[in-house]
């Protein structure tokens, strides 16, 4: 029983540490959570995933938000989602077609407004 649960804690603290060593998409982040918690234990790696966790969501919430209007807001937006040690990488593509139409937006603007 003893054997079990060390087997257990070592198991989900090489799972963490190996999510931590790669760029984890929020699903493989949770799942190693959710296993986490059914053990009554602390495991350090845990927090790591955590951190990750939670900037990858801030992140998710601020792009959603929409309050980052002007191309460069969304570049800086952009530049910070690229740096998160979490695969984003269909949020980021997003992003930089958002910035493109943005662009584009904000240059006929300027073109009708010279008219």
């Amino acid at each position: 029983m003893v054997q079990d649960a060390i087997e257990a804690v070592e198991s989900l603290e090489r799972e963490a540490e190996e999510v931590v060593l790669a760029k984890p998409t929020l699903k493989e982040l949770d799942a190693v959570l959710s296993a986490g918690s059914s053990i009554p234990v602390s495991v350090p790696q845990l927090e790591e995933v955590r951190r990750r966790r939670q900037v990858a969501r801030e992140w998710l919430r601020e792009i959603e938000d929409g309050s980052a209007r002007g191309v460069k807001d969304l570049r800086k937006l952009l530049h910070r989602g690229e740096r998160i040690p979490v695969d984003l990488e269909t949020h980021v593509v997003a992003m930089k077609f958002r910035i493109a139409v943005q662009e584009w937006t904000e240059k006929m603007e300027g073109a009708l407004r010279a008219r």
